[in-house]
């Protein structure tokens, strides 16, 4: 699925989803999405505040 960045437009294509195993953000839900030429991480909840589903 397709999200929008909604600062700056750019679209986003949502990888999956993971869990962060580091120990200060330890089962902290992660949001995996790339722009087809880099891949980036990011936690559920600020990835949500952040984008938007882009409607077709």
């Amino acid at each position: 699925m397709k999200y929008r960045n909604k600062k700056k437009g750019t679209l986003y294509d949502v990888i999956g989803t993971c869990i962060n195993c580091t120990n200060a953000q330890d089962g902290q839900k992660m949001i995996i999405y790339t722009n087809g030429e880099l891949t980036f991480v990011r936690e559920e909840k600020e990835f949500y505040e952040k984008f938007e589903a882009e409607k077709l």
